[in-house]
């Protein structure tokens, strides 16, 4: 998923963490390297889905991680596999 917000990694992450259940965390050993270029990674496991989520920064001093899609700043990505739950009929 591709999100525009015109807020530094840092600050956009705090403010995800502060208004809802997702809490990443950054490993700047983890960060990706693009053609010399280090984009902040932050993960974050949901254990009860079984779920790791991504988000990436796709711009780091005027460069871009994804050239193709430059007016996204952060990609969001879910790796995992996800069950249905049954719902109750009303």
């Amino acid at each position: 998923m591709g999100l525009v917000a015109a807020e530094t990694p840092s600050r956009l992450v705090w403010q995800i963490t502060q208004h809802s259940h997702y809490h990443f965390k950054r490993d700047v050993e983890q960060d990706l390297e693009v053609s010399g270029q280090y984009f902040p990674l932050f993960t974050w496991y949901e254990e009860a889905d079984m779920l790791e989520h991504y988000l990436i920064s796709n711009q780091c001093q005027g460069h871009f991680m994804l050239p193709e899609v430059k007016p996204v700043d952060y990609l969001w990505m879910v790796k995992g596999i996800v069950f249905a739950k049954k719902r109750k009929n009303c």
